[in-house]
């Protein structure tokens, strides 16, 4: 069963920060931009087959990324930007881009049943 999330990434001084919006606690980072993709793409992979071993259903894609650059077009919150500016930055925002994600788990009905 493939399933595509949109993700957010957050370009900052030493590194990218990756979450998924459709799935709490499912973040990762990279060196690059092309990095933090290939790590939140299996960390969202690892994180669904690991909910549905514990009898859990994968919380359905029901971010867009409309919905996800309205979430983050307030203001960036002031411990963000105080890590930001310890690691070397000295912005007043963190620049964020929203792409999507496509995995690829089994059928939750047969993963439950298992």
């Amino acid at each position: 069963m493939k399933l595509t999330y949109v993700v957010t990434l957050e370009e900052l001084p030493n590194n990218f920060s990756v979450c998924v919006p459709d799935v709490p606690g499912c973040v990762s980072t990279g060196k690059t931009r092309e990095e933090a993709l290939e790590m939140i793409q299996e960390a969202l992979a690892f994180h669904l087959e690991a909910m549905m071993a514990d009898g859990e259903l994968p919380p359905p894609p029901t971010t867009d990324i409309d919905d996800a650059v309205a979430h983050h077009s307030g203001p960036v919150p002031e411990d963000v930007l105080n890590s930001y500016t310890e690691f070397g930055g000295d912005a007043e925002t963190v620049p964020t881009q929203f792409e999507t994600v496509e995995v690829e788990i089994p059928t939750p009905q047969a993963a439950l049943a298992g």
